[in-house]
């Protein structure tokens, strides 16, 4: 596993390679990498919502006790 000097390392190497790529096919892929992890798939979609409607309406969480289980400084 990489620590965050070498991530950022290897960022700055990718970025200068990205800058000096003059291949439009390989710029085309990585446009397509990047949108392709800055989206949710469909079928998560279509789960979330299938989990939303077949939980019971008195198992829903109120906004306040939703948001301290989301204490992630606990």
């Amino acid at each position: 596993m990489m620590n965050t000097q070498n991530i950022n390392s290897e960022k700055i190497n990718l970025i200068n390679w990205i800058t000096n790529l003059q291949d439009s096919l390989m710029i085309e892929r990585l446009k397509e990498l990047y949108l392709s992890a800055n989206t949710i798939p469909q079928w998560q979609k279509e789960e979330v919502l299938r989990r939303i409607e077949s939980t019971p309406r008195e198992e829903y969480l109120s906004e306040n006790d939703f948001e301290s289980k989301l204490d992630f400084n606990k």
